[in-house]
C-alpha cells in the first residue's frame, strides 16, 4: 500500500494537483463490506472492512478493519483456553452499521495526516451515512 501511495503522490505531482500547503489532491474509490449482509434489517455483523482505492492507479491505498470479537479472548472467557498473551483484533464496540463509515474516515485522516494526501473526490456506493461521516469528521 505504501508503494501505491507513493505512486499516487507522484502522479498528483505530475498533474499539478498540489496545493500551496503541500497537500496532494487525489480521487478515491471507497467501499466497505460486512461478514454478513442484512438487506434492510439485522445489522449485527461481527466484522467489517473498508477499502480506499486510488482512481489513478486502481491500487489499494488503505484498508480499515473493524472487529467486535476476538476468538482467543472469547475462548479464554468461555474457559476453552487458558489466558495467554496474544494480538487481540477486537477493536470495535459501536453498532455494526457504523463500521464502514468509521473505517473510511480513518483512512482519509491517515492519508492526510501521514502522507499529506487529501481526497477531493470520492467515488462510492449509495451509502449516505458514509459520506455524511466523512463531511462531519474530515476537514
Amino acid at each position: 500500500m505504501l508503494s501505491a501511495i507513493l505512486q499516487e503522490k507522484k502522479l498528483a505531482e505530475m498533474r499539478g494537483d498540489i496545493d500551496s500547503d503541500g497537500y496532494y489532491y487525489i480521487t478515491l474509490i471507497v467501499d466497505g463490506g460486512w461478514c454478513m449482509r442484512s438487506y434492510g434489517h439485522g445489522y449485527n455483523a461481527s466484522s467489517g472492512v473498508s477499502v480506499l482505492i486510488s482512481m489513478s492507479t486502481q491500487k489499494v491505498v488503505f484498508i480499515g478493519i473493524r472487529n467486535k470479537v476476538c476468538l482467543i479472548c472469547s475462548a479464554i472467557a468461555n474457559r476453552r483456553m487458558e489466558r495467554k498473551d496474544h494480538m487481540c483484533w477486537e477493536n470495535w464496540s459501536a453498532p455494526s452499521i457504523a463500521m464502514e463509515s468509521d473505517a473510511v474516515v480513518e483512512g482519509l485522516l491517515y492519508l492526510e495526516n501521514v502522507h499529506l494526501i487529501r481526497c477531493t473526490r470520492l467515488v462510492r456506493d449509495g451509502d449516505a451515512n458514509t459520506i455524511a461521516k466523512c463531511k462531519e469528521r474530515v476537514p
